[in-house]
């Protein structure tokens, strides 16, 4: 039954739901945030991250409100927030902290300034350490002194990473962001251990598709182009040698005939967002080779951009862990962006809507919890499961963080969500996730906290506010174990350059299996991990070190041009190293490519040959994924996700009927919940005398509508009305002993108890909180 549920914006946590025990304030109090053995430490003790974005508007919030929100943090076990897009470029008279006012972008607001120095103090008081970012959405005026008259502050991506102005008014705001001083604190922000993490820049990079971002920019277009033709020429010397180079085994010459880089004619191909394809678009001409030089060419233009930077950052006094940037596009951007970074980041949104019309965004009407996350379809990049999407820019000896993630309002059940990313990053054993985000309100005033405002406010949403406390003391707590075996997604030199369109597809299968991570080997596998995975993108590499390895190649070239036949010799060489490599054939290479469902059932199939799953574990009925730890359980075949731990029993998904949470056994009436079970003592859930049980079904606003387009997806057509509401579980309890419960407020308040009992009718319980005792 559906009941209201409302989450005040300015109340703060109590009872079993104040999780702030969880924090150690304040933040930096043993210096700066160090990495050992890939991994944060705050002193001597290791650090995990789960936190909230603090964006755009909300940055311009007054001080009472920041106060409100550092509290709230606190008390909803939050040690992290990433204070992000505070160059945003106003639209309608705001304010940011950039003063766009005066005609540049070089000019800071101080009173907003003030407020976020306020903020840093309020957050590093309660023990919440914070992520500063760089570049994210500034844009650029005619009196910045910019090389062309182009409209920079409506495009802002890609040329920032290769134009030497951009580059320059970079480092300038870098210097005066970072070496700011803080009255609050006492610190520059340099200087401040609680500043835990320094971003470059924001879901930019120079393999960002151009459709959306240098097509606006014609100069930064040109200038890119002649870049690449001078590249061309200082590698190849000539047309003619170009043309060699380019043209394959069996004549074909991807060179056009009005192409000459000494004239700067050879056009540049598109690197589309997520496919990474070699095709231009101009004829549908398949060009590996001119795929693999572009690739290698705008490689070192993100390398050049990414030493300069970090050394820019380091000169200025920069102590704390380096990011160059988030949401990498493929195996040459990941090793880009990650050869001068400390820290590894990715975004990821399950179902982002699209905007394209702003008064009707669309959604895709998928469940997470019932979609194959096998089924990794680039082009559908806000379809992915939301830990295949993520997991894929992680690189092996380096911190990983979410930095900004959300499962959106546009699917009906979406209270799967956060503790299913939460379990996986514990079986991945990463080291942050930060939600997006808490807010975009400038005043507490103004918040309608009656009703869901918006897909990204989260600060009074049941499906993320409401699971908060559990996650982050799930993730914080590592109540999941971590995978067992490492499995790693090994490149060769030659595998960076050559990424087909499903180069993602091993993270589908691996990623709900065991610890999986990056690795770029260069010409020989060198690692410790349990299986090394050749990436299949080329048939380069030698695994024969390794413990274990799972071998084969899409294509039999070895070089982007299709000019060398590298197969039979790269298959064989592997082929007489013994029963621990496996090796496919080039018919078997080629159904893997074809199918994702292939891909997993051959490589499970390895894994349990050589020992390392059991036959319970890993993919069961092409239908279920078990972890090697046996504690999680997504059975996307029956739209169902389980975790099962000593402290923590979580099933989600399609539940109606009998389900069992250890010995405590509901007879749910409910379609679709997620019902989590944690103990709060420390005890395995059986013999805990505390307990807290979650359960939400749908949640949202009263009558919100949606209309089914054509295509499938669904259009928001009204956002509905307060209050909000949610789906409050329905059934039968039976407890392995007598116990009381204790339906609880949206902060935490007990309401009216009830008997202690071993058999509990929950009927009308209006919550999704039930505090539980056991004499």
């Amino acid at each position: 039954m559906k009941h209201p549920f409302k989450f005040k914006k300015d109340s703060i946590n109590e009872g079993v739901l104040d999780f702030s025990g969880l924090l150690d304030a304040p933040a930096g109090k043993y210096g700066f945030i160090t990495i050992r053995d890939g991994h944060f430490f705050a002193g001597s003790d290791r650090i995990r991250f789960y936190g909230f974005n603090i964006a755009f508007h909300n940055l311009m919030s007054g001080k009472e409100d920041f106060s409100v929100i550092a509290d709230r943090l606190a008390h909803h076990g939050v040690n992290f927030v990433r204070i992000h897009a505070e160059d945003f470029i106003p639209r309608h008279g705001e304010d940011s902290l950039i003063d766009y006012r005066k005609g540049h972008s070089r000019s800071f607001n101080q009173e907003k300034w003030d407020g976020i120095d306020f903020l840093i103090d309020q957050l590093k008081k309660k023990g919440i350490y914070i992520q500063l970012d760089l570049f994210c959405y500034r844009g650029f005026l005619p009196g910045d002194d910019l090389d062309y008259p182009d409209d920079m502050m409506k495009y802002h991506k890609q040329a920032n990473v290769f134009n030497r102005r951009l580059i320059e008014l970079q480092k300038e705001y870098a210097t005066a962001y970072l070496t700011h001083f803080n009255a609050y604190t006492g610190l520059r922000y340099v200087d401040d251990p609680a500043i835990a993490i320094v971003q470059v820049m924001n879901e930019d990079g120079i393999f960002w598709y151009e459709g959306r971002d240098l097509v606006g920019l014609p100069s930064y277009r040109q200038e890119l182009d002649q870049r690449f033709n001078h590249w061309l020429l200082a590698k190849y010397g000539s047309r003619q040698a170009l043309a060699l180079a380019w043209t394959d085994a069996v004549g074909s010459c991807a060179l056009r005939d009005d192409e000459d880089p000494a004239v700067g004619s050879v056009r540049r191909i598109p690197h589309l967002e997520g496919t990474q394809m070699y095709i231009d678009q101009s004829d549908e001409i398949v060009s590996p080779a001119r795929y693999s030089d572009y690739t290698k060419f705008l490689t070192g233009i993100q390398l050049d951009f990414a030493r300069e930077m970090r050394s820019h950052l380091l000169s200025i006094g920069v102590r704390c862990p380096i990011n160059i940037t988030n949401h990498a596009q493929g195996a040459a951007d990941i090793y880009s962006i990650d050869r001068y970074a400390d820290v590894n980041q990715d975004n990821a949104y399950w179902n982002h809507p699209d905007t394209v019309r702003q008064d009707r965004p669309r959604y895709h009407s998928i469940n997470m919890v019932e979609n194959d996350p096998r089924q990794t379809i680039v082009d559908s990049p806000f379809k992915l499961n939301l830990v295949t999407r993520l997991n894929h820019d992680r690189v092996v000896g380096k911190p990983f963080i979410a930095a900004e993630w959300n499962i959106l309002y546009g699917t009906d059940f979406r209270s799967d969500g956060l503790p299913m990313v939460a379990a996986y990053a514990c079986l991945q054993d990463w080291d942050g996730m930060v939600l997006y985000a808490y807010n975009h309100g400038s005043d507490m005033q103004l918040d309608d906290d009656t009703r869901l405002n918006g897909p990204f406010d989260l600060y009074n949403d049941p499906a993320t506010w409401g699971q908060i406390g559990l996650c982050s003391y799930l993730f914080q707590k590592g109540l999941v174990q971590q995978g067992r075996n490492q499995l790693e997604i090994c490149y060769s030199e030659d595998d960076l350059y050559a990424v087909p369109r499903s180069w993602i597809t091993p993270y589908g299968y691996t990623s709900y299996i065991s610890r999986v991570a990056a690795r770029f080997i260069g010409l020989q596998y060198q690692g410790h991990a349990q299986v090394a995975i050749a990436s299949g993108h080329t048939p380069t590499g030698d695994y024969r070190r390794a413990e274990h390895a799972f071998v084969y190649a899409r294509q039999p070239y070895i070089d982007g041009a299709h000019q060398y036949n590298g197969l039979n010799r790269f298959l064989t060489m592997h082929r007489q190293t013994g029963d621990n490599i496996k090796v496919l054939d080039e018919e078997a290479s080629a159904m893997l490519e074809q199918s994702s469902d292939a891909y997993s059932q051959v490589l499970d199939q390895a894994l349990k040959d050589w020992g390392l799953l059991r036959r319970n574990q890993g993919l069961i009925d092409n239908r279920r994924l078990v972890s090697d730890t046996d504690e999680l359980d997504f059975d996307f075949g029956r739209g169902r996700f389980a975790i099962e731990t000593p402290q923590l029993k979580t099933i989600s998904g399609q539940i109606k009927g009998e389900i069992k949470l250890g010995q405590y056994v509901l007879q749910i009436n409910n379609e679709k919940m997620t019902v989590s079970l944690l103990s709060l003592d420390g005890k395995p859930t059986d013999e805990s005398s505390h307990l807290l049980l979650v359960a939400l079904g749908w949640c949202g606003n009263q009558d919100m509508v949606f209309e089914q387009d054509p295509d499938g997806s669904r259009v928001l057509v009204s956002s509905g009305d307060g209050p909000v509401m949610i789906d409050a579980l329905e059934g039968v309890l039976e407890a392995p002993a007598p116990v009381r419960l204790w339906p609880l407020s949206p902060e935490g308040k007990r309401l009216a108890g009830s008997e202690e009992l071993k058999r509990h009718q929950l009927e009308d319980l209006a919550t999704m909180y039930v505090e539980i005792e056991r004499s």
